[in-house]
């Protein structure tokens, strides 16, 4: 692994400042993973140490995802559509506009109410994450 950056020489900050880095060959054989008792976690930490404080190390870290798709994946991003509903009482429907998402996606998607003969008080939609091992 190597890192390249251009960086300053030592001296002091009085300002804001901005760094380009890269990191070349870096392995990450393990893909991302949350569950209820392991994690598989990457991030990338930033240490600053200060001259005149060395005990007092300034350290900030961010986490980020690393998936790794498998070659010739292709994803077939087709509309979702349900529907549910109690026999001459209620029919709605639920679409959404796609089936994949990114992290960072927002799910967008329509509700319509086709037969209503019954009171509604609430109605909640819910995104669960599932994990089975």
């Amino acid at each position: 692994m190597s890192l390249r950056a251009e960086l300053e020489p030592s001296g002091t900050l009085t300002e804001s400042a901005e760094y380009k880095f890269s990191f070349d060959r870096v392995q990450m054989k393990f893909e991302s993973y949350r569950g209820i008792k392991v994690h598989v976690r990457y991030e990338i930490r930033v240490t600053i140490a200060r001259v005149k404080d060395e005990l007092n190390a300034i350290t900030e870290a961010e986490e980020f995802f690393v998936w790794h798709p498998k070659e010739g994946t292709s994803f077939v991003d087709k509309p979702i559509k349900m529907e549910v509903g109690i026999e001459d009482c209620l029919h709605i429907e639920m679409e959404f506009t796609r089936s994949v998402f990114n992290l960072k996606d927002c799910l967008l998607g329509q509700v319509f109410f086709n037969l209503v003969r019954i009171k509604i008080k609430r109605m909640d939609l819910n995104i669960i994450r599932k994990e089975t091992v």
